[in-house]
């Protein structure tokens, strides 16, 4: 290796230095020659998290930067928490300032964080939003569990350039009160997670924001978000809740009515609505909301042409899908194949089970066919269990799928290959969190996904935990040939 080094073209040490990611490895190759330091230090200093907590002793950041300057030239990325400024301060009485002195040399931040968790309310954002002012920032992410302060929304009134602003808040209903239209005129990209919101307050705010194009929204009740759009002709992605709030516990009576059944969105001026590529929604047990009225509401957000992206994320758990009742003799459990299966579930004959099911929302499907069927490239429903006849409608309707991950119940692997035969041809990744053979003993092969991949466009099939990946590489005799790799997926909270 030591022979080789000088071989390697510089070029390519950044890049590979740029896998590491632990700072003690980075560290050590700074300290391998002038060339590798010269590559490593930038790579070193780029993100600075004041969180990273050794095992014996805290080193703040700011006494590095505030040794030598010409290191706070790298910087880009800064995480504060008040834990660690509060926390320091028997030891360290001056972090505060050296904090401050040390942001201030960052003449290159593009991103800051402030994360809150401390109980008691301090001025330390309000100081750090005075320094950054005069700085590049283009990304801002504030999380507290206090009301920031009169003071504080000031100090973000004069910030100018924002590209993005992340705001989680647990305080009152001041949140979003008196900004400055210095603030929005920038804003690309925007993030509000709060517990008590105005929509008159957040449609004048979102009004003033001409140029954003993602938007996520965390408290706002479903029946404003069409309001919300409306101001938002440039929008193009949004994550957002479905919930229902009781009227008489409801902040919105201005906003307008949820949907009902049968009603169509093409009913409203639909010229008033962005149109979306990414939709992301967020809700609790689908059953448990009316999982109609949800269809209905996803439906109206999303009347014209353009959705690339789908994701429905339920926080609840799987129950056995539109089943076909056993026609066995005795009892059947049906085992789950994943990493969330909780057990089995027993099924008599002629019994379907329906306490935990959700059904597949064929005409919501239909619908949005209507308009998105030859724009949608990724649907991710996992949330709903599909038999096969449920997963052949989805394959069906958007010919265009190129990413597909749903729970699925099926009687056998021939089964599910059957599906793959006729259609599903230009899906290229196929993620079955949860799998319920209907037959004991069924399992899901390498050599299946080999036979799947060879009949289509898929290179990565998920299976359960089980991830099965294809790549094209040549034998011996120099002829092109599939080959598949199997791996466990783990669970990432």
């Amino acid at each position: 290796m030591y022979t080789s080094l000088p071989l390697l073209p510089l070029d390519l040490l950044h890049p590979i230095l740029c896998y590491l990611t632990d700072n003690a490895d980075i560290n050590a190759c700074s300290q391998v020659n002038r060339t590798f330091n010269f590559v490593a230090i930038p790579i070193l200093y780029h993100t600075l998290d004041s969180r990273v907590i050794s095992k014996f002793f805290i080193h703040h950041p700011s006494v590095a930067l505030k040794s030598n300057p010409a290191l706070a030239l790298h910087v880009r990325c800064v995480t504060e928490t008040s834990a660690i400024q509060n926390g320091l301060l028997s030891r360290y009485p001056f972090i505060v300032q050296n904090t401050l002195s040390a942001l201030a040399l960052c003449s290159n931040i593009q991103s800051l964080t402030w994360i809150d968790n401390w109980t008691t309310p301090n001025d330390m954002l309000s100081a750090l939003l005075s320094v950054v002012r005069n700085l590049p920032l283009q990304e801002l992410t504030i999380r507290t569990h206090n009301y920031i302060g009169e003071g504080t929304w000031t100090e973000l009134s004069k910030n100018t350039g924002l590209r993005k602003l992340s705001l989680w808040s647990m305080s009152g209903p001041k949140v979003l009160h008196n900004w400055s239209n210095n603030l929005c005129k920038t804003l690309v990209q925007l993030e509000l997670g709060l517990t008590c919101f105005s929509l008159e307050t957040c449609l004048h705010f979102l009004s003033q924001c001409p140029l954003l194009t993602d938007l996520r929204l965390k408290g706002a009740p479903s029946t404003s978000i069409t309001s919300i759009l409306s101001h938002l002709p440039n929008l193009k992605n949004l994550d957002t809740e479905y919930t229902l709030l009781p009227s008489s516990s409801s902040l919105f009576r201005r906003a307008q009515s949820a949907p009902v059944h049968g009603q169509s969105a093409h009913n409203k001026n639909v010229s008033l609505l962005p149109i979306l590529q990414t939709l992301t929604v967020r809700t609790t047990a689908l059953d448990a909301l009316g999982p109609q009225k949800l269809w209905t509401w996803v439906h109206n957000l999303v009347p014209r042409r353009g959705l690339q992206k789908l994701k429905l994320h339920s926080f609840t758990l799987y129950g056995c899908g539109n089943m076909t009742p056993s026609s066995s003799s005795s009892s059947l459990s049906l085992p789950w194949s994943g990493p969330a299966a909780a057990g089995t579930v027993r099924l008599h004959p002629g019994e379907v089970q329906t306490q935990t099911q959700t059904m597949f929302p064929k005409m919501f499907m239909l619908e949005l066919a209507v308009a998105q069927r030859d724009t949608l490239k990724c649907c991710d429903i996992e949330g709903l269990v599909l038999n096969m006849s449920d997963l052949e409608t989805v394959l069906g309707l958007f010919p265009k799928l190129e990413v597909l991950k749903c729970a699925i119940a099926c009687k056998d692997v021939a089964s599910l290959l059957e599906v793959f035969s006729r259609v599903g041809q230009e899906l290229r990744k196929l993620r079955l969190v949860q799998v319920q053979w209907w037959t004991l003993g069924s399992r899901f092969t390498a050599e299946d996904a080999k036979r799947m991949m060879l009949n289509s466009n898929l290179r990565v099939i998920q299976v359960g935990s089980i991830l099965y990946t294809g790549r094209c590489v040549r034998d011996l005799t120099g002829a092109p040939t599939l080959e598949v790799s199997e791996t466990v997926q783990m669970n990432r909270w």
